[in-house]
């Protein structure tokens, strides 16, 4: 049997887990250690941008502006016509989770307008737009306008989970100091009663061992 092989009842050896194997749930904490992080920072942000306009207003400003940006930046990889949202999608999407649900309706007018000025034809100009075109802007404003109000249902539904299991761990750690108390409580006047039934027990066993001889 080779060294550090388990034996069956068959006596088939089996090889141990493999280093993976064992490596894979110790990556688990560290995982969620991330995610929490990342979730309690934005958390932070969006709390901030919900009480101070000016931060609010500058994510939006700075989220179109990533999404123009790395639209116009992609021109070159894209097609020549078409994708013209294609950017604008997941900016929008962090301003509506980083900074509420109005900052993100606000991305997502910005981000049709700048879609249609600079990605549509005919471009830089508001009228000229095809049939076609104009189905496929009221969609993807349609689209955003959705997507803002999951995301934002969704931060909601998550920051009352996160209220509710702060809660419970206060209420967990009042009953853990209660019940340390009371325990506390009770030990003291246990204590002499223990002291004299443990001294009555040694004065009857002195008692009784000359008798039993």
């Amino acid at each position: 049997m080779s060294e550090g092989s388990v034996p069956l009842a068959s006596g088939v050896p089996v090889p141990p887990p493999s280093d993976a194997a064992g490596r894979a749930p110790t990556r688990l904490p560290a995982l969620r250690g991330l995610f929490g992080g990342l979730g309690d920072l934005g958390s932070a942000v969006r709390r901030q941008a919900e009480s101070n306009g000016l931060l609010r207003w500058g994510l939006v400003i700075a989220a179109v502006g990533l999404g123009l940006g790395l639209r116009f930046a992609l021109s070159g990889a894209l097609p020549a016509s078409g994708f013209p949202f294609l950017t604008f999608f997941p900016v929008v999407i962090a301003a509506a989770w980083l900074a509420g649900l109005r900052a993100g309706l606000a991305a997502a007018a910005l981000s049709v307008l700048a879609a249609r000025w600079y990605f549509m034809a005919p471009v830089q100009q508001w009228g000229g737009l095809a049939g076609p075109d104009w189905i496929a802007l009221v969609f993807f404003a349609a689209v955003l306008v959705f997507d803002c109000v999951v995301v934002d249902g969704l931060w909601r539904a998550l920051d009352r989970a996160r209220e509710a299991q702060a809660r419970l761990r206060a209420a967990d750690q009042r009953k853990n100091e209660t019940l340390a108390v009371i325990a506390h409580e009770l030990r003291n006047p246990l204590q002499p009663l223990t002291h004299a039934v443990a001294a009555s027990r040694t004065c009857w066993t002195r008692a009784a061992w000359p008798a039993a001889r």
